[in-house]
């Protein structure tokens, strides 16, 4: 950092060194120098040479200072964004350039900057880039359905992670922690094989560990199980696409295609758009006592960011409510993923039994809302709410410690109800895979996480 005495000395002194350069350096390497000027200022101060300072300097205006540089051959570069330059070698080279993840203040998301040089016969004429977003980068990973026994994963070359199941949706952050792989997979020791997975084009690789199955103050039991490894590099790009499943795996039922039967009537939560004949204001939100909804959260959809970015209305939420209740399977699916409507009408069945719940339960008047999750992010709640088209229930707190601790009841901490209930604390358990004789161990499969906001006051009420 420099502090402005004499701008001319200081000019000469800078581009007195940029010659020497030129002559020792640019002659051999055939390279050429970059230079961006930025000054940091007070305020109280006037600015009178600094500018025109800053820009000799840019520009490289040796004539200005009387320095006369013996350069055979001179370019320069107006460098727009830094991202398109800082990884290109010496040496030319046709191959793109991928730049770590980063901020775009214009377009207010996280985007990757592509770029590569343009040649003019063997001489490099300049450079060329695109900013990609890595929400459309990433898309069909980052909306991978996860789950404790298979999830997928995008990193670099260099080991570097792009998304992650523990990382936010690109969507939704204005930030990404450049982490390698092996911090995120340390309890596979996944770090002894990582250097594989970055020098072999495709491969898997299996990796025995011991998983805590229960734990109480009686006995501690663990449960051996190989974490495999199944990961391709990305044609043409710097990325690797690694899919990690946790096996033994037991086999899941899958349930059989259902048909809307008129019992378990629900609505979609946008009842802005398509109106109950309850609706009203609970709380702060729009909502019908008269009714469950369902939310199908962008996991739901063969394409995430379609429906992401595509604004819902009378046609579209039309065009869900009659797929989900088609009745003779005439309907074409308006992009939900295989499985989605069985689980939602499966979820519906609750409805009748919540409804009455709500009417005759002592405790009703504590409960701000009931709710059920399922692991493809389906999403229903009593009454029926206008739900924030960003959220995800199987990225919640509730949900998460659910399925950390399946048959226990888990509550939360204390947090501001965005309905404007005040604090809530959110009561969850976990749904086992139905049998026969309706007895369940915690070996069963788990197919969804219900819950239960109580208002501050019951526990205060449970307490006196």
């Amino acid at each position: 950092m420099l502090q402005f005495g004499s701008a001319k000395t200081i000019g000469k002194h800078i581009l007195g060194q940029l010659s020497f350069h030129d002559k020792v350096g640019n002659q051999k390497s055939k390279s050429h120098v970059v230079i961006n000027t930025y000054a940091l200022i007070d305020d109280d101060r006037p600015v009178m040479y600094e500018t025109d300072f800053m820009q000799d300097i840019a520009q490289q205006n040796f004539k200005k200072y009387s320095i006369h540089p013996k350069v055979t051959k001179r370019i320069r570069y107006f460098c727009y964004n830094w991202r398109h330059f800082s990884k290109f070698s010496k040496s030319p080279s046709s191959k793109p350039v991928f730049s770590l993840p980063y901020f775009d203040s214009v377009n207010k998301g996280m985007v990757v900057s592509m770029s590569q040089q343009v040649f003019n016969g063997k001489n490099i004429f300049g450079i060329t880039g695109i900013d990609v977003s890595l929400a459309d980068l990433t898309e069909n990973i980052s909306y991978f359905t996860n789950s404790e026994s298979l999830y997928v994963f995008l990193m670099d070359e260099t080991g570097i992670a792009l998304t992650h199941p523990s990382f936010s949706h690109p969507t939704y952050t204005n930030w990404h922690v450049h982490t390698f792989i092996w911090h995120l997979e340390d309890k596979l020791r996944f770090q002894k094989y990582y250097k594989a997975m970055l020098r072999e084009p495709r491969g898997q690789i299996a990796i025995p560990f011991k998983l805590p199955k229960a734990q109480n103050k009686d006995e501690s039991t663990v449960e051996e199980k190989v974490a495999i490894y199944n990961w391709k590099k990305v044609e043409g790009t710097p990325y690797i696409v690694c899919v990690v499943a946790i096996e033994p795996t037991k086999t899941k039922k899958a349930l059989k295609d259902l048909i809307f039967s008129g019992r378990g009537e629900f609505s979609y939560h946008r009842i802005d758009i398509m109106p109950t004949a309850t609706s009203c204001r609970h709380m702060k939100q729009l909502s019908s006592l008269g009714a469950t909804a369902i939310f199908l959260s962008a996991s739901c959809f063969k394409s995430p960011y379609t429906y992401i970015r595509e604004e819902e209305n009378f046609k579209t939420v039309l065009g869900y409510m009659t797929y989900l209740k088609d009745r003779k399977n005439v309907i074409n699916n308006p992009g939900l993923k295989d499985g989605i409507r069985n689980e939602v009408l499966a979820l519906a069945q609750i409805t009748s039994a919540w409804k009455a719940a709500a009417e005759n339960e002592e405790f009703s008047n504590y409960i701000v809302r009931r709710f059920v999750a399922t692991s493809k992010s389906a999403f229903l709640v009593y009454p029926a709410t206008l739900m924030d088209k960003s959220y995800d229930a199987t990225r919640r707190d509730w949900y998460i410690r659910a399925l950390e601790h399946p048959g226990k009841i888990i509550l939360t901490a204390p947090y501001l109800d965005v309905g404007g209930a005040g604090y809530v604390i959110t009561l969850s358990h976990t749904i086992f895979e139905g049998k026969p004789n309706a007895m369940h161990s915690l070996d069963d499969n788990i197919v969804a996480v219900m819950g239960i906001d109580f208002t501050f006051g019951y526990f205060y009420k449970a307490a006196s």
